[in-house]
């Protein structure tokens, strides 16, 4: 097992997908050198499958059937005065 992170898209609003190993534990979502991520442990030698992801602005207007099926990991602060937030759900 080891800890590997993935880039997310901070324009990519609404759901989106990324390749992960099956069975992987998803740890958070944070800015790291001014890209967002999601960290997880993972499995590296597992077979992938698409784990599906959400990223909200604050403010949006989120899907009718948007609690109980996101769970949130993290917010993204973006920007040098960190005004560009998002906040990142996994599909539960």
């Amino acid at each position: 097992m080891k800890i590997f992170k993935y880039t997310i898209d901070k324009n990519d609003h609404g759901e989106f997908v990324l390749e992960m190993p099956e069975n992987c534990v998803i740890l958070r979502a944070a800015v790291q050198d001014h890209m967002g991520q999601i960290w997880a442990i993972v499995d590296p030698k597992a077979p992938k499958v698409e784990k599906r992801f959400f990223l909200a602005l604050t403010g949006m207007e989120l899907p009718k059937q948007f609690f109980g099926k996101w769970h949130f990991i993290g917010t993204c602060l973006f920007g040098d005065n960190q005004s560009y937030v998002t906040h990142v759900f996994k599909e539960a």
